[in-house]
């Protein structure tokens, strides 16, 4: 599941750029092996056991030459993958690698590795403290870049479904917001959706981002927070930007909960209301109420988050911020799209659409 918004960016590029898809294949759990395996197999079979042998990544062939290769990893480990592409690097000019998450109390850890990186012309990370300390460790240019979204597909506009939902909340959470969202259902009587339980394996990306959409989409207010809030072990006090700020403003929800406290957060939220704040261990639900009290409030929230999205933080943003870097352009086709995006944000200002009263001025 984590791995679904980033998913939805390489299909971006893919449909932007002349690229080709260099896909690493693990091999089946079920296939013969050695001969000593095959017969240990059907011993346990016939005893009605049974081997599970854990599947391997093949090594993958490179034939031919590009003049850009974009190594995309969820996490650092996923470097290590680069071992089954055999001299990779010489049948590439430029190089960059891009991680979506990397928590500080892994740099030490990855230590040993960070070799790995010098391969690489450019450094990506959406995590904007770790960014910085590995900008001081690495002999190659690190980047912070923040998540983004397809805001072509999460927009509600032009034809936005009635928001019948009036807080909803997918995934991580913390405790006592859950319990003060409950408490103010049962006596207020609002909708209240919520995740009831944990998956973290999806069948197919595509669905799940559709249905993420449809839920967003209807409704008034969006329950968000820093990346892993609800696992402080993990994170160490360290608070960063998660996927959910991009996807709940792009699809038109107000944001309420905890601003992360990475510092590039209020350049990329900088507009009025981006986020109602509510602290994550409040049980205090008065910021909701006062939101959902006041109806023009929520509809320019609705709006005004939707042409920030559609201006700044579509994934073609992103691509083109990795190619600047590298003094490359965006192409025609990915120039087309940015071009469409700044007009659905400039109609939806017109003073002729019926939803321009309602939104912020932006740049």
């Amino acid at each position: 599941m984590s791995r679904s918004s980033f998913y939805e960016f390489e299909d971006l590029v893919a449909t932007v750029e002349d690229a080709t898809w260099i896909v690493p294949q693990w091999d089946s759990p079920e296939s013969s092996g050695s001969f000593s395996s095959r017969l240990v197999s059907r011993v346990l079979k016939w005893q009605g056991l049974e081997l599970r042998r854990i599947p391997r990544v093949q090594p993958v062939p490179l034939n031919g030459h590009w003049d850009l290769m974009v190594f995309f990893c969820l996490t650092e480990n996923d470097l290590k993958q680069l071992r089954y592409m055999p001299q990779w690097r010489r049948h590439c000019s430029r190089a960059v690698v891009w991680i979506g998450e990397m928590w500080l109390r892994k740099v030490e850890k990855f230590a040993a590795d960070l070799r790995l990186f010098d391969s690489f012309d450019e450094i990506f990370l959406d995590f904007g403290e770790t960014a910085e300390v590995l900008s001081k460790r690495l002999r190659r240019p690190v980047h912070y870049l923040p998540f983004g979204v397809d805001t072509q597909r999460f927009s509600p506009l032009p034809d936005a479904p009635e928001r019948t939902i009036d807080m909803l909340s997918v995934g991580r959470r913390s405790d006592a917001n859950h319990a003060a969202l409950l408490d103010y259902e049962r006596r207020m009587g609002i909708h209240y959706q919520y995740d009831a339980t944990w998956l973290t394996d999806v069948h197919d990306f595509a669905d799940h981002r559709r249905q993420l959409i449809h839920r967003i989409q209807r409704a008034k207010c969006f329950l968000v927070g820093p990346a892993k809030l609800n696992v402080p072990e993990q994170t160490l006090g360290q608070s960063e930007l998660s996927a959910r700020y991009l996807e709940g403003a792009a699809a038109g929800a107000a944001l309420i909960g905890e601003s992360p406290r990475v510092a590039q957060f209020q350049d990329l939220f900088d507009w009025p209301d981006a986020i109602v704040e509510w602290d994550m261990y409040s049980d205090d639900s008065s910021a909701l109420h006062s939101l959902l009290q006041n109806p023009a409030r929520l509809r320019r929230i609705h709006n005004t988050n939707v042409v920030q999205c559609l201006r700044r933080h579509d994934w073609i943003h992103r691509w083109e911020d990795v190619l600047s870097k590298l003094g490359y352009a965006l192409s025609p086709t990915g120039e087309a799209r940015k071009q469409l995006l700044s007009e659905r944000a400039d109609e939806l200002m017109s003073p002729s659409h019926p939803h321009a009263n309602f939104a912020e001025k932006v740049r």
